[in-house]
């Protein structure tokens, strides 16, 4: 009689399921906050078209809670206290802004240079600000590169807890003693090349078992990518990241 043997992964210790139990727990925490804050970059890019007035009145009546400024297309967006964001297009005007409350301006920029327009608008941005009466208060950050930065809308230490995630899930990476789908310095190249949660969130999903399995799987004996492999995803990944957030937000 033939026999037939099947090979199946050995039975896990109670110690060993239990550490993948916390493994399971600790990825979804830190994809759930790497997840919020690229929610919270949509309201962002989808901001309502508002006329520069819109943003002065705004900022009069202490609405505003944080301005964004893309010197790259003169645009700016601005929340007033809810998760919608409000746009205007300096190029089509910056409207008259009062004194200073106490008298003092505290704009130091200087309009001439390589961007005299970026800095102009930036001058007069501080003396909005500063007509308000809001000081040096309030959130004012360039957003330039579209995707580098989390909003603080709804949560103002959510761009704190992302760069910990971020950090966090790193340190799970390098801490693991075997992974599937590349060794360290694979994802060493994909988590440096691949800027803002990407990396993090390849890594989250993928290793040492994709969050889709639910049954054990076995390790093969040595990772799909190594070092130089790796390097290439990275840059592959790199370069296809700007088009895809252009077809998602457009022209923003």
């Amino acid at each position: 009689m033939a026999t037939i043997q099947l090979d199946r992964p050995a039975p896990q210790a109670p110690s060993q399921r239990s550490w993948a139990a916390v493994d399971l727990v600790v990825r979804w925490a830190l994809l759930a906050v790497i997840g919020l804050s690229w929610l919270s970059v949509l309201p962002v890019h989808l901001a309502a078209s508002r006329p520069a007035t819109q943003f002065t009145t705004d900022l009069g009546s202490h609405k505003v809670t944080s301005i964004r400024y893309d010197q790259k297309t003169r645009s700016l967006r601005w929340a007033d206290g809810g998760i919608r964001w409000y746009a205007a297009d300096l190029k089509l005007g910056r409207p008259a802004v009062g004194p200073s409350p106490d008298g003092t301006d505290t704009s130091t920029y200087q309009v001439e240079g390589d961007h005299p327009d970026n800095a102009a608008d930036r001058a007069w941005l501080s003396r909005a600000i500063d007509a308000a009466g809001l000081g040096r208060r309030l959130d004012l950050v360039d957003w330039s590169d579209p995707g580098s930065s989390v909003s603080p809308v709804p949560w103002r230490g959510l761009p704190m807890a992302a760069g910990i995630a971020t950090i966090l899930s790193f340190f799970l990476m390098l801490g693991r003693d075997r992974l599937r789908f590349g060794n360290r310095w694979a994802w060493f190249w994909v988590f440096a090349a691949t800027g803002w949660a990407v990396g993090p969130v390849l890594s989250l999903l993928l290793e040492p078992v994709p969050l889709w399995h639910r049954k054990a799987r076995p390790m093969p004996p040595r990772p799909a990518l190594m070092g130089g492999v790796g390097l290439l995803v990275a840059l592959l990944l790199k370069a296809a990241i700007p088009g895809a957030g252009h077809l998602i937000f457009g022209a923003h």
